[in-house]
């Protein structure tokens, strides 16, 4: 049955389905959320999500129309004269001739000077010349006639038929005006000044015929969307001549204000005072609000009623009522308002069922990746040989190239304009921003499976790199240079007894000195009539000197080798000090001598911390058995009905002292095994935290009697530490006793419980009641007290007994003072995986 469930799980139709089904719910999952995405740009996040019923007149579809409705009233009646138009944006027939004839002067000049450069540079190749020395080529075997040019510039001469031609021929195209189509004229060479006006008149009144006509056209049809609106009505004033305009039976603005109710949207404008009056819904933030949705290219949308009604002195007054009538575009966005209203939650929950399902898919996809049917091995593809870094970049690469895809898609939809509310647009964006998600939904899914399949078959995913690949191969060729080098090293080093590496500065200035020497000796020998011998004679001296020089240099390196075998503590050696040359002889056996009584002592010590640690432990156990019977009796006595006051009082003094001194005892015991190490730890997972939640929880009646509060501040994660539990009991509650005991009345105990480097932390802050006048090393040593009176109880041996058992557990324990504050750290080490090193306390 496990075989037969195995191979459906794994067969490759079950895949291939299930990749299929996951591709097709990102696709619905990215179709209903570019939907939703569009109509909560289009009504507003608040609108749509925060309040209880959403407004139609706070939706950018509403506003876009009033927006519209607004363009329309400012053509048909405001900018609806061309002649003022066209003196506002266009400038007369003289400025522009005057242009285009400084333009023209201009390109003759550049078409003279140009042939004259071709002529210079074809008249004679061996010659070379500059505009100065032009006119000397009229007398060349290249002239054929002397002609002027037109501007009467007789230093400019065209000798040649071939720069005649150049000049007839050129031309350029010459802009009338700044913009639009067919307002350009051609400039040629020959054309006189009258001609050049004629062209350019001609084109001028063409195109401006052309533009009054769009002009025209476009009032009219301003004027017939605005007569069209039902639901949109306006009174305009103009302040100048004092008409009015409206599709209201009113005539000035108070008549407006009474026909309108509070629950419409209007507002009033006035190019005097701006906005005086509005209703609720066309609050004052959306008509001065910056970055309005008000689609009329401003920021805002008073900057668009001063710009285009009240710079030219006309009030406007604007309504649209609660109660839209049927037949225009608000009536039509208002019903596309309320139908995509009543899909929206739908919408939405459908977003979030499909990518649900799309996760659930995913994870199952990667969790049977590499499967094969009837058997558990995992099999790489081909495509899993190319080399994982490659592969990411190209996976990752490409989704991130198509979210960016979908993003442009989503951003058309939001911003296109005029095209974002045509509904062959709208669906083209959302099935390219659907496509792009389910192509970089597959990408994604290709680089996760891989490295499943690198995980599951336990191949090293970051071996497989190029990267990696290509270093391990310079590292293995830099192995075998380092190794060559390391065997000619040791072959130079074995030509030689010993490798002298201990040479002092001074040796080497005296080496240096003394070669110096010779060589001025050599130089005054060359120059006597003797020469010969006396240069045998050096040379003899010289390598006596060089043999001396050397058997001090190999003794004094061996005894430096002693020196530092000394410092790492290793067996003192024999370094054959009684062969050495003086005055290292002397320092040899000194250094000899050194290192024996240096063992000794060392094993002394050792020896004496043994005998005292078992001193200790047997004093204690020879105390406890009378100590025993101390208490027992004092037991007694406290049963005894002993009328005498005084001798109940030396009873409970009895009982005191006799107790203190049994946790003297056991300290001492605990001490002695911790710092001799003879103690057994039963390792296992310990919660610190817990722990020391139990620890202050039991402590807690102590501090409340010595008037302390204890605030533990709980971790984000609990340390979990691999370490005895009753031992670190015994480390916490010595800690929170010495808080306790010498804590300042009336502060608080911090304890806090924290995970650093591999180390589960306990750290404990108080207040001393006394200065501490001592070095935070020696509060850790036994039976020091940080009261100097030792007027309060303990032993002094709690903080050393914890700093033991700390050690022991591979911890350790760190005291810090600074003023009053006693500050003390433990750090144990965290369960799971390779112990880490102890820290640096």
């Amino acid at each position: 049955m496990d075989t037969k469930s195995r191979s459906i799980k794994y067969s490759y139709a079950l895949k291939i389905t299930a990749f299929l089904a996951a591709v097709s719910l990102v696709f619905a999952s990215a179709w209903n959320g570019v939907s939703v995405t569009r109509m909560i740009y289009d009504y507003g996040w608040e609108n749509l999500m925060v309040r209880d019923k959403p407004v139609y007149t706070n939706a950018a579809r509403f506003q876009r129309n009033v927006g519209t409705a607004l363009e329309n009233l400012e053509k048909a009646y405001v900018s609806n004269s061309w002649d003022d138009y066209r003196a506002a944006n266009y400038p007369s027939l003289e400025e522009v001739e005057a242009d285009a004839l400084e333009a023209f002067q201009k390109f003759r000049a550049e078409t003279e000077t140009t042939a004259k450069h071709r002529y210079a540079q074809d008249a004679s190749d061996s010659v070379s010349t500059d505009d100065k020395d032009y006119d000397g080529y009229e007398t060349t075997a290249y002239a054929a006639e002397n002609v002027t040019t037109a501007s009467g510039d007789a230093s400019i001469v065209i000798l040649t038929d071939e720069g005649q031609e150049y000049l007839r021929q050129s031309a350029r195209s010459y802009a009338v005006l700044p913009s639009g189509n067919n307002n350009t004229v051609m400039f040629r060479y020959n054309m006189t000044e009258a001609e050049v006006a004629a062209e350019v008149e001609k084109v001028y009144n063409d195109l401006l015929a052309s533009r009054k006509r769009t002009f025209e056209s476009e009032v009219i049809r301003a004027q017939e969307e605005l007569s069209a609106l039902v639901n949109f009505r306006f009174l305009l004033v103009d302040n100048n001549t004092g008409e009015t305009y409206s599709n209201m039976d009113v005539h000035n603005a108070d008549d407006f204000f009474g026909a309108v109710t509070d629950e419409d949207w209007f507002f009033g404008y006035t190019a005097e005072k701006g906005l005086t009056e509005n209703s609720e819904s066309a609050s004052r933030d959306s008509i001065y609000g910056y970055k309005s949705n008000f689609y009329l290219g401003y920021d805002r949308l008073s900057s668009f009623l001063d710009s285009n009604f009240s710079n030219a002195g006309y009030d406007v007054y604007v309504c649209v009522p609660q109660n839209l009538q049927e037949g225009d575009i608000f009536n039509e966005s208002e019903a596309t308002f309320r139908s995509e209203m009543a899909q929206l939650r739908t919408q939405i929950l459908c977003t979030v069922l499909f990518l649900a399902g799309a996760c659930v898919l995913s994870l199952y996809l990667v969790l049977v990746t590499g499967r094969v049917r009837d058997t558990d091995d995992v099999k790489l593809s081909p495509l899993d040989k190319i080399p994982t870094d490659i592969y990411a970049i190209v996976c990752v690469g490409l989704a991130f190239l198509c979210i960016a895809g979908a993003l442009a898609c989503v951003s058309d939809l939001l911003y296109g304009g005029e095209r974002r509310y045509v509904l062959q647009e709208i669906l083209l964006s959302q099935l390219g921003a659907a496509v792009f998600c389910m192509l970089a939904y597959t990408l994604l899914m290709a680089w996760i499976t891989e490295i499943a399949k690198y995980v599951k078959s336990k191949t090293p995913y970051f071996k497989s790199m190029l990267i990696v690949r290509i270093c391990r191969w310079c590292k293995g060729r830099g192995s075998r240079l380092r190794e060559r080098a390391k065997a000619s090293r040791a072959r130079l080093r074995a030509a030689y007894v010993h490798s002298v590496r201990h040479i002092s500065k001074k040796a080497a200035l005296l080496a240096f000195g003394y070669v110096a020497v010779n060589f001025l000796c050599a130089m005054f020998i060359a120059v006597e009539a003797s020469a010969a011998f006396f240069l045998l004679v050096l040379i003899a001296v010289n390598i006596i000197a060089v043999a001396v020089v050397w058997k001090h240099l190999v003794a004094l390196d061996k005894i430096m080798d002693a020196a530092e075998q000394s410092k790492n503590g290793e067996m003192p050696q024999n370094i054959g000090a009684s062969v050495m040359p003086e005055p290292l002889k002397g320092l040899a056996q000194n250094l000899s001598f050194t290192q024996e009584e240096m063992q000794k002592a060392v094993a002394e010590g050792i020896k004496g911390e043994r005998m005292k640690t078992e001193l200790i432990t047997n004093v204690s156990h020879d105390l406890k058995t009378p100590l025993t019977s101390i208490i027992s009796y004092v037991d007694l006595l406290k049963k005894c009905d002993i009328p005498d006051t005084d001798a109940q009082k030396y009873i409970t003094v009895l009982d005191e002292k006799s107790g203190r001194l049994k946790r003297l005892i056991e300290d001492l015991v605990e001490a002695s095994k911790a710092s001799s190490g003879a103690v057994t730890l039963n390792k296992m997972q310990v919660n610190l935290y817990e722990l020391a939640v139990q620890a202050v929880g039991e402590l807690e009646d102590g501090f409340e009697a010595n008037g302390l509060q204890v605030v533990l501040n709980p971790p984000e994660t609990a340390p979990i530490v691999f370490v005895d539990s009753q031992k670190t009991w015994r480390i916490i509650d010595n800690l929170l006793n010495n808080a306790r005991k010498y804590s300042l009345s009336g502060s608080r105990v911090y304890v806090d419980i924290a995970e650093q480097d591999g180390f589960g932390q306990f750290v404990i802050k108080n207040i001393s009641g006394e200065a501490l006048n001592i070095d935070p090393d020696e509060l850790t040593q036994r039976f020091v007290r940080g009261d100097s009176s030792r007027t309060k109880e303990g032993s002094g041996l709690g903080l050393s007994i914890a700093k033991d058992l700390c050690t022991l557990q591979g911890g350790t324990l760190k005291i810090e003072i600074d003023g009053d504050l006693f500050k003390a750290t433990v750090s144990l080490p965290k369960a799971g995986g390779t112990q880490p090193q102890s820290p640096t306390p």
